[in-house]
């Protein structure tokens, strides 16, 4: 079997990007966040090993799509494409306070997956999903 035929379609990650663009124009914050904690417990037992490959994919076809990218909305479409692949992970709110600014990204225990170490290092972290 070859790479690609492992990897997730296309058409899911357009799926996850357009679900979390209408999910934070339609539902309150605090409802995405417990849908996203709640996914991820179903998860608990089927998780893959993230690989360089799967991250890849997502980045390049990220690209492709015609929503601006957004901290936030780029989170929860990378979590939701995931889905049980990608082994554990959190989403991270941070802020930093002179001057003030949010910001989110994806991690696991050992990578940040949607954003540099450069960038997040910045924020403070107050929530972690």
């Amino acid at each position: 079997m070859s790479r690609a035929s492992v990897l997730p379609p296309v058409h899911g990650l357009t799926r996850a990007v357009a679900r979390s663009w209408i999910a934070l124009r339609t539902r309150p914050l605090h409802t995405i966040i417990a849908h996203h904690r709640a996914l991820r417990r179903t998860y608990a037992d089927v998780s893959d090993p993230l690989s360089a490959d799967l991250l890849s994919a997502y980045h390049r076809k990220r690209r492709l799509l015609p929503i601006k990218k957004n901290c936030l909305l780029d989170a929860l479409a990378l979590d939701s494409w995931l889905g049980p692949r990608g082994g554990p992970r959190q989403i991270v709110f941070g802020i930093t306070s002179e001057p003030f600014l949010a910001h989110c990204w994806v991690q696991s225990d050992s990578a940040i997956l949607n954003d540099s170490h450069d960038h997040v290092r910045r924020y403070s972290p107050i929530l972690v999903i």
